[in-house]
């Protein structure tokens, strides 16, 4: 009798282990879906290509490097449009606002989250190894169970839904200024061949001039040689 009561102990202490974790999974997934608390204000360069860090607050200031998307910089201040900054390594300069986000891209979160749930399994697999006496049947069939509500949760996380459905549109939306970058280099190109051809024409119009000019006078400075 009292053996019974000791395995129904300890597997009711299992399972609140289970919902204990459970809760702090949803907690954590919730807690990821805002920008976490910094004791200094943070800036991210956002989803796109490269961005210029340069030594002024406007374009005319040299390059001093180039930044890739997600680079973590932090904030010191904002001025004409561009937004004074400091890199890890702790160089200083000045990049266009527009270019910047105050919380990190949707990939760094997404990443975030993930290993957030992958150290909740793993706490949560440490757990059941760690509670030895429960009866191995009754221990398989809580495990199968709590793996298959974690799955549902992962699979339900709105913050993953959301983070996929942004990391799409990041997507497109970089594919579209690839496109429109390439159609424009395609532009300069033409550009410079109808400037080529012009200059072309350009000078063969004046061998053309030059032809008809230069023997006139010529024939001229003959004449006036013979009177």
């Amino acid at each position: 009798m009292t053996e019974s009561l000791s395995n129904k102990d300890n597997k009711m202490t299992t399972r609140l282990k289970f919902t204990a974790l459970n809760s702090l999974l949803v907690l954590a997934l919730s807690v990821l879906s805002t920008p976490a608390a910094q004791a200094e204000e943070m800036r991210y360069v956002s989803d796109m290509l490269y961005v210029q860090l340069r030594a002024g607050p406007s374009t005319e200031f040299r390059s001093l490097r180039v930044l890739p998307s997600g680079e973590h910089l932090v904030f010191i201040a904002e001025e004409n449009g561009f937004t004074h900054v400091r890199t890890t390594d702790n160089t200083e300069g000045w990049i266009s606002s527009q270019y910047l986000t105050d919380e990190p891209i949707a990939s760094e979160r997404l990443r975030d989250a993930l290993d957030e749930i992958e150290t909740l399994k793993a706490q949560l697999a440490q757990s059941e190894n760690d509670d030895t006496t429960v009866e191995p049947a009754a221990e398989m069939s809580a495990e199968d169970i709590e793996n298959q509500r974690l799955d549902n949760i992962i699979q339900d996380s709105p913050l993953l839904s959301s983070t996929n459905r942004e990391l799409g549109i990041r997507n497109q939306q970089l594919e579209l200024k690839i496109e429109t970058l390439e159609a424009e280099n395609e532009q300069l190109r033409k550009d410079k061949r109808n400037i080529y051809l012009l200059y072309g024409g350009g000078l063969v119009f004046v061998g053309i001039i030059a032809g008809l000019i230069l023997p006139n006078l010529r024939g001229k400075r003959s004449n006036s040689g013979w009177a």
